[in-house]
């Protein structure tokens, strides 16, 4: 194999899929330094896995969106994407391809990648697809998509490792990496807080409403009147909200003003943190101070968690979403239980959660400002049952992930799968397949 680099190819969306690969970049630039010719790292992503230093082919962090109906707005820029990362694809070939989450992106480019180019491809934190893998059409079934083009799954907790296990593809538990971002950056509660403006004895709500747009507008609303609810019952209250991207914060500002004037409020009752250039950096740094968060289901869910941090999870679909959900995927209420990303790895409610599937009386959909406030006053009491309740099921969580070290542990994994299939990959690559899959990539 000689001196020549061994290429890896990357492809991450969101900011925390960005934040994940820029630490995965780390990790393999570690382990370069025992390959005879180095390695070379190119993909789409983000600020943060181009600072990690990652070649970046395509900027992904304002392609992402979640739902059904939500995700038709982003068609078009991410069929670009595809074509922009096939090309890219066929003059550089690489070694190995690792995709992370992103599905609306990565499943196409791990079809391409196996099935015209028979590159390896390793899925790194894939999408959480069982809820869904056997509801409704086939069509809708991506969790065989994936396996179909995918070398090795790489998983960061039993459940998911379980679910593509039973699919038959080949699965490596790594755990977490969000546990390693944590254990690196660990910040001293007290001057955290001074830092942010609270003093010592009040008591901080995080507010962490989403990543993406589409979510803000349908989450952010109920958690700021929940946050005057809360507001009113308790004075001694305050809140403080990471800024997750740039292109969020004149929507953030906006309902803030907006909600400060019908509530009667000062604008600054809401400290907002950061500015979006390190989303990583300022949640750490508010998860350090806070005392409970309300915060939309997804990643944030697990970063609270791990900083010991008790929440009340929110989430909201858009209405057509949701009827493409009941009539294609025959979702019922029962199937949307425990989504907060917390619960779903433990497969039981360890943090109160309100969906459109919520229990609440209060309100149809079941995401209730006055229910949200009531649950986070509770969580906010630090000799409560239902604080402890959350802490103890934290605890349990973090025996299943395995602990630090899954960007290490997944690192050494997709070395192993490239260097185990480079000469055959050298082989292949004087194969004349350039004609098939290149009529593929400009489609």
């Amino acid at each position: 194999m000689g001196s020549e680099p061994l290429r890896i190819f990357a492809c991450a969306g969101d900011v925390s899929g960005d934040l994940h690969l820029a630490n995965l970049v780390r990790e393999l630039q570690r382990l370069a330094t025992g390959l005879p010719g180095g390695l070379m790292i190119t993909g789409l992503g983000g600020a943060l896995s181009v600072q990690a230093g990652m070649q970046r082919v395509a900027d992904t962090s304002a392609v992402s969106a979640v739902g059904l109906a939500e995700v038709l707005g982003q068609v078009a820029p991410a069929l670009r994407l595809i074509r922009r990362a096939k090309q890219h694809l066929l003059a550089y070939r690489p070694d190995v391809a690792v995709l992370l989450d992103y599905p609306g992106i990565n499943v196409p480019l791990s079809l391409f990648l196996r099935q015209q180019l028979r590159v390896p491809t390793v899925w790194y934190l894939p999408p959480d697809e069982w809820r869904w893998s056997t509801r409704g059409t086939a069509f809708l079934d991506r969790s065989r998509s994936i396996v179909r083009g995918t070398t090795c799954v790489l998983a960061s907790h039993p459940r998911e490792a379980a679910h593509y296990a039973a699919l038959g593809c080949a699965v490596e538990l790594v755990g977490h990496p969000l546990q390693d971002a944590i254990a690196q950056g660990a910040l001293p509660r007290p001057e955290v807080r001074r830092r942010l403006g609270f003093a010592a004895h009040e008591k901080v709500v995080a507010l962490v409403p989403a990543s993406r747009r589409q979510e803000m507008r349908l989450v952010w609303p109920a958690i700021l009147d929940a946050a005057a609810i809360l507001q009113a019952q308790r004075p001694d209250v305050r809140f403080a909200l990471p800024v997750a991207s740039r292109r969020l914060l004149p929507l953030v500002t906006r309902g803030i003003a907006r909600w400060a004037r019908r509530h009667g409020l000062a604008a600054d009752t809401i400290r907002v943190a950061g500015d979006g250039s390190d989303p990583g950096g300022v949640s750490a740094a508010v998860f350090a101070a806070a005392d409970m968060a309300i915060a939309k289901t997804g990643t944030a869910n697990l970063g609270l968690a791990l900083h010991d941090v008790p929440q009340v999870a929110v989430y909201r679909l858009g209405r057509l979403t949701e009827l493409l959900g009941k009539h294609l995927l025959r979702m019922t209420r029962e199937d949307c239980r425990n989504v907060a990303l917390v619960n779903h790895i433990m497969d039981e409610e360890i943090i109160p959660e309100f969906t459109q599937a919520g229990r609440s009386p209060i309100a149809r959909d079941g995401v209730s400002p006055a229910a949200i406030a009531a649950a986070a006053a509770a969580l906010l009491d630090d000799e409560s049952a239902a604080r402890r309740r959350v802490l103890a099921g934290y605890a349990r969580l973090r025996e299943r992930l395995l602990g630090p070290g899954a960007s290490a542990r997944a690192a050494a994994a997709i070395v192993r799968v490239a260097t185990d299939s480079k000469a055959v990959a050298m082989l292949s690559a004087s194969v004349p397949l350039v004609g098939a899959a290149a009529e593929e990539a400009a489609r």
